[in-house]
């Protein structure tokens, strides 16, 4: 059975990114971004946050560190993992991007004028 595991999701980052480097010395960069989904209902325009964490590696680690921010938009390509750790005996777990590939986007002006474009669009699935 053919297995895929591939992502693409853009969106801006939570906070600012942090870089360090493994043992052998490769740079890992780990930063969270939120991607919004706006809609339109019977209530009026929602917006729906979705806040997902990535970690890249490499020269794609180095170019994030450098050249991005907190609120910097990106575009994300990679694929899932489950990133397992524990804290004080108790076992965490989350789902997260390994990046391969991380796209620099113009920076947000305006996200009241975002909504607006979404709901002159008429979007009216909320799913």
């Amino acid at each position: 059975m053919l297995q895929i595991n591939q992502i693409i999701i853009s969106g801006n980052l939570t906070v600012d990114p942090e870089v360090k480097s493994t043992n052998s010395g490769t740079p890992v960069c780990n930063f969270a971004i939120a991607n919004n989904r706006i809609f339109k209902t019977k209530q009026g325009v929602q917006r729906l946050t979705n806040y997902v964490h990535v970690s890249c590696f490499g020269k794609v680690a180095e170019n994030v560190g450098k050249y991005c921010e907190k609120g910097s938009g990106v575009v994300v390509i990679g694929e899932l993992v489950m990133d397992s750790w524990e804290v004080d005996g108790k076992k965490r777990e989350r789902l997260k991007i390994n990046a391969n590939n991380v796209q620099f986007m113009p920076r947000r002006q305006n996200a009241d004028a975002e909504a607006e474009q979404e709901e002159a669009n008429g979007t009216d699935d909320p799913f």
